[in-house]
């Protein structure tokens, strides 16, 4: 008889349900979790936004595609062991949905606000923790029909007050707020840009105070410089009026905000021969400062926090064959510290660092997200955080495309990253975590023995190696193309070639065991192949 082989895969994804399962441990050092898959492989998705609202509580949003139909959804977590649930957040529009805003706070309220292709902006809001969404009208349509550009939103703790930030192409700025929980939304002042303005950098904070920034290009390409200009949002939506930071010779500018008024803007000045970092502050209550010269270098990012404190990124100096990306973490009032190499650059560019997604919560903590492609069909997802003062704590995460649609989010010394993967059943979105909440983590191996009747035996432990039970453990065998199912202990879900098992509770370093076996199907030839598992998922649907 011919040889005939067989190989069986798996993947597991073990996702929790209820957050009264697991008990955050307070004095456990914050970590950058493992990868958590949140939406299973499919059409691609557009970019998401992230938005982590403390405690465990994240919320992750993204226009979904089919051709060139598109609509709103999200992923939510009501606590940091909770299972992720889709959200539908709204109607199908019959042309691609730009990328969305979230905002979420500690109590589980949040928002998420959209353009309507062609139309007005609208929000989907939960005003009840744990509660229903409901989609409400936020402003009316613009001049640039579908623009709704690098738009930032953000929810202050406990009374629900919000507000959304976006950019009009390039000719304005515009923005709307409520008051609090269950208000109408408002439109608030439009900042109209300079004639022949760049792209705006713009930063919300959560008390309403919004940076925009832009230069105008004196001349064409994408390489010219021309004079700075940045202007302030005040808490009552109302700005100030535009201020020159640089007459001239200013590049990639990036904005941040805090509270009460407080703004920064990084830029890449050109003047003197050789590109620079200089970055000019408005402290609080203060007119902006002079530009400091922080290092030479290119594309800096910023971000800051509530109280100004700041994370600054930038591009090196380095060689056709290495660019390196540099970081430093500066607390407000502080002099600039020296900076640490976050990575060496080997085969980067200029690009990825101006790729890199910042943020810093209220603790001071930072966050820096990016990409590191290494070829075609292969790519590292770098993450790194630090205070001021200590390491960087890094970590690597090997995928295989080079998608550039991060978000990045931070509450007060945690963060959460996701990312879109491409892979061979289509994209995913990916999530990672940084806390120090105790979670399950399960993996899972499989093993086989060839009997003498020609069938084989297969057993599957899954094991939780984490510091919590894992509820509802997921395992997804997939068993076709040559392959027969002879039996199974315990009994598995059958749904076309994928056979299932949701294993109620696994301690912590605990196990729990299937047993299956297989027989060559004398009718096919060939060999099975792992199809990815997605995560387990609630699924809602809200209409607006």
């Amino acid at each position: 008889m011919a040889r005939r082989r067989a190989v069986l895969a798996l993947m597991t994804a073990g996702m929790l349900a209820a957050v009264a399962a697991v008990v955050p441990v307070a004095s456990a050092a914050r970590v950058w979790h493992p990868t958590l898959t949140i939406v299973p492989p499919g059409p691609e998705p557009g970019d998401p936004s992230a938005a982590d609202g403390g405690g465990g509580r994240s919320l992750v949003a993204y226009p979904t595609r089919a051709g060139r139909r598109s609509q709103v959804e999200a992923r939510l977590r009501d606590g940091p062991v909770a299972r992720w649930t889709r959200v539908v957040l709204s109607g199908t529009y019959p042309s691609v949905v730009g990328t969305p805003a979230a905002a979420l706070d500690g109590t589980g309220r949040g928002f998420v606000a959209w353009r309507v292709p062609g139309g007005p902006v609208r929000a989907a809001v939960r005003d009840v923790p744990g509660g229903p969404w409901r989609v409400v009208p936020v402003a009316p349509g613009g001049t640039a029909g579908t623009g709704f550009g690098d738009a930032v939103a953000r929810i202050r703790n406990g009374d629900g007050r919000g507000a959304v930030i976006w950019a009009e192409g390039t000719t304005a700025v515009r923005a709307a707020s409520r008051p609090g929980l269950r208000a109408a939304w408002t439109e608030t002042p439009t900042l109209p840009l300079d004639p022949g303005a760049s792209r705006p950098s713009i930063a919300l904070s959560t008390d309403g105070t919004a940076v925009a920034a832009w230069t105008v290009p004196q001349g064409a390409g994408f390489f010219a410089t021309g004079p700075l200009r940045a202007a302030v949002r005040a808490a009552d939506g109302t700005w100030s009026a535009p201020v020159t930071l640089a007459p001239g010779g200013a590049l990639a500018a990036s904005a941040g905000a805090g509270d009460a008024g407080r703004a920064v803007v990084a830029w890449e000045d050109r003047t003197g021969g050789t590109s620079q970092v200089l970055v000019a502050e408005k402290p609080f209550g203060q007119p902006w400062g002079a530009a400091v010269d922080v290092a030479a270098g290119e594309v800096p990012r910023v971000a800051a926090n509530v109280a100004g404190d700041l994370v600054l990124t930038w591009a090196g100096p380095g060689t056709p064959d290495a660019t390196p990306i540099l970081a430093v973490v500066r607390p407000a009032g502080a002099p600039w510290p020296a900076p640490t190499v976050l990575t060496p650059g080997r085969d980067q560019t200029w690009v990825e660092a101006s790729l890199a997604r910042l943020a810093i919560g209220g603790g001071a903590r930072a966050f820096v997200a990016w990409l590191d492609p290494q070829g075609p069909g292969s790519a590292e997802v770098n993450l790194a955080a630090a205070k001021a003062g200590e390491p960087w704590e890094r970590s690597a995460r090997q995928v295989r495309s080079d998608e550039t649609g991060f978000a990045l989010s931070a509450s007060f010394s945690n963060a959460l990253a996701v990312s879109p993967v491409e892979t061979t059943e289509g994209y995913r979105l990916d999530a990672y975590d940084y806390d120090g909440f105790a979670r399950p983590r399960v993996s899972a191996r499989l093993g086989g023995v060839r009997r003498a009747d020609d069938t084989t035996g297969w057993t599957a432990v899954l094991r939780n190696t984490g510091r919590a039970p894992a509820v509802d453990a997921r395992l997804t065998l997939t068993i076709c193309c040559g392959v027969r199912l002879v039996s199974a202990s315990p009994a598995g879900t059958r749904s076309g070639t994928s056979v299932a098992w949701t294993v109620p509770r696994i301690p912590p370093g605990g196990t729990s065991v299937v047993r299956l076996v297989t027989r060559p199907d004398t009718r096919l030839s060939g060999f099975t192949r792992a199809v990815a598992a997605a995560p387990v998922a609630v699924t809602a649907t809200v209409r607006g």
